[in-house]
């Protein structure tokens, strides 16, 4: 007889036996796991979903606080006391060549020192960094002679400093009666403003307050 015939019959009669012993137990085996599947393949995304609106909920929550706030705090601004602010601002660091500030403070300068202003020479354009000291600005650098000693010149520069706290001298040259000087100016246009309405408005700071108050105590143009 067939060995391989036998076998085959003995494993059909095994897997029949087992089949009638366990078959009470199938339909549950097979029950759970159709339940296991369809929880994995409906309810798990419907799951996902629901933490996926709860975080754009969370995010709407905190867009909307963040308006409210700037809101709030749009209100609040004195539109007079801003744009004191920003005259203020605007005369330490003009946001474009503003020449005739620069002359009239020359002028002024000179008067209150009482000297005699010479020849003038202007350079504008790009100047080395180790020149100056006012970053992400753009110089404006000024030759000019002036008829008076060392006295007079500081003199004369400290008035200036008065009209444009930001400009600095980069180099004297004095004689018996006459000095040379050279001065730089600095003025910087405004940014691009992109508005985003999701990002805070922050107040001036403290430091920045004092910062403007010692501005506005110069005699700025």
């Amino acid at each position: 007889m067939n060995t391989g015939i036998v076998k085959d019959v003995f494993d059909q009669n095994t897997f029949r036996l087992l089949y009638y012993k366990n078959k009470v137990y199938l339909l549950p085996f097979l029950l759970i796991a159709l339940a296991i599947a369809l929880v994995y393949l409906a309810v798990m995304p419907q799951i996902n979903d629901y933490f996926s609106y709860l975080d754009e909920e969370k995010n709407i929550k905190e867009r909307v606080n963040v308006v409210k706030s700037n809101t709030n705090t749009l209100l609040a601004v004195d539109e007079t006391n801003l744009d004191e602010k920003l005259k203020v601002v605007s005369s330490a660091l003009p946001a474009e060549k503003d020449f005739g500030g620069i002359l009239r403070a020359i002028a002024q300068a000179a008067t209150e020192a009482n000297v005699v202003l010479g020849d003038f020479s202007f350079q504008i354009g790009e100047l080395s960094a180790s020149k100056t000291k006012v970053t992400n600005a753009y110089p404006i650098e000024i030759s000019l002679s002036i008829n008076g000693d060392i006295v007079s010149s500081k003199q004369f520069l400290r008035m200036l400093m008065e009209r444009f706290p930001l400009s600095e001298a980069t180099n004297i040259n004095v004689s018996e009666s006459t000095s040379t000087i050279k001065v730089l100016f600095y003025y910087k246009p405004y940014d691009s403003v992109n508005f985003d309405p999701g990002r805070q408005i922050q107040p001036l700071s403290q430091d920045q307050l004092s910062l403007l108050n010692q501005l506005a105590a110069f005699k700025l143009q």
